[in-house]
């Protein structure tokens, strides 16, 4: 082979490889998937559990079900500790409650199944402060 032959053979290796990767481009071209953008937002989800986290992976917000279906809301301070959480029960009591830095209860209100209203209070010993009724 000249050199003349070559360095034509060479110039159709490299056209043919810039057409192949051109035309693949054009069949296969891919979707940004963006946030917001409509054509991405999934209409249902479905999960037993899900897990929020921050920068660090550490659990901030945890949206649940137990095994009999009441759900809960928990929210963690940066140490890993539940500082408020949001339940319903199978039985219809609806609670939130406020846990001081050290994960114990201080304040837990709610209304029960039946419409009653529930207020509890406890200083920072445990010890109950306020309750109602």
């Amino acid at each position: 082979m000249t050199k003349g032959k070559y360095i034509l053979l060479a110039a159709i290796v490299i056209l043919s490889g810039f057409a192949g990767g051109l035309s693949a481009g054009l069949v296969f071209r891919a979707q940004p998937a963006v946030a917001g953008d409509e054509a991405t937002i999934e209409k249902d989800m479905s999960a037993k559990q899900l897990n929020i986290v921050d920068k660090d992976g550490n659990l901030r917000l945890l949206l649940s079900t137990d095994d009999d279906g009441s759900p809960a809301i928990a929210m963690y301070d940066k140490d890993g500790k539940a500082r408020s959480v949001f339940t319903v029960s199978a039985a219809g009591d609806t609670v939130i409650t406020f846990n001081d830095g050290n994960g114990k209860l201080r304040v837990a209100m709610g209304v029960t199944g039946e419409g009653g209203p529930e207020i509890l209070m406890k200083s920072k010993s445990g010890a109950k402060s306020f309750s109602a009724p």
